[in-house]
């Protein structure tokens, strides 16, 4: 990043994308049966990628407030676990932090395609394994009572649900990644 001036204008034009797929229907979340696939995390994977891990926990945690903030006004069956800010924006806060420090971490190790095709896939994984375990660990409560299933059946019930979900958030966030990366190579040479 050549200035702290440009840092800042693509840190906001990553938090505007974040705030445009969160509102836009089809652009950040699409829906496939009760859940959605999501595919706001790679805008999230991308700025860590680009601009580091404090400013993808930063970006992560806008991501975070607006999925709390949308299954306030427009609840689907799953809202209520993402009531719970442990389940809302933790996780995204730590997909933007942790996308950011492993390419960082790996930046001299591997080539950049091949790094952001790994952080892409980490990154997913962050996403989907902790809304997981904050699921399981503060809301699961919640997710039985909205689903009218026993709390002991919570976890595969949940899993099974975001299964199909998250082969197709790897896939994407693996492939899309690397080109947005790319992308902004070009526009600072």
């Amino acid at each position: 990043m050549k200035t702290n001036l440009q840092k800042k204008t693509l840190t906001s034009l990553f938090i505007a994308i974040v705030i445009l797929q969160s509102f836009i229907p089809w652009i950040g979340y699409i829906p496939i049966g009760p859940a959605n696939v999501t595919i706001i995390h790679i805008t999230v994977i991308a700025g860590g990628v680009i601009l580091g891990p404090s400013v993808g926990a930063g970006i992560g945690f806008v991501w975070g407030a607006l999925s709390l903030y949308h299954n306030m006004v427009s609840p689907t069956i799953l809202s209520a676990i993402f009531l719970n800010p442990l389940v809302s924006i933790l996780p995204r806060v730590c997909v933007g932090f942790l996308s950011g420090l492993v390419y960082k971490i790996l930046d001299k190790r591997l080539s950049k395609f091949v790094n952001r095709v790994l952080v892409g896939v980490l990154g997913t994984i962050t996403n989907t394994s902790l809304v997981i375990i904050m699921t399981a660990l503060f809301a699961s409560k919640a997710y039985a009572a909205a689903l009218g299933i026993q709390e002991s059946a919570v976890l595969e019930t949940f899993v099974a649900t975001l299964g199909l979900n998250f082969v197709l958030e790897v896939i994407v966030a693996g492939m899309v990644v690397p080109v947005i990366g790319s992308v902004f190579d070009r526009l600072q040479r």
